[in-house]
């Protein structure tokens, strides 16, 4: 697997796992910190991808 499918692999697994989490604990919905964990976690994730196509562009 190439590296940008790798990085997006690696953020839907994370995903997946605090959405169990969540669930496995009875609860509905994901908390504050859950999702300011995952936006951040997203974001870091953009950002790899961003700088993999531009190293490409080059």
């Amino acid at each position: 697997m190439n590296d940008t499918i790798m990085t997006l692999y690696s953020l839907e697994q994370e995903v997946g796992h605090v959405a169990k989490n969540s669930h496995d604990q009875g609860r509905e919905y994901l908390n504050d910190l859950e999702i300011k964990y995952l936006l951040k976690m997203t974001k870091h994730v953009v950002m790899k991808i961003m700088n993999q196509v531009m190293e490409r562009i080059e």
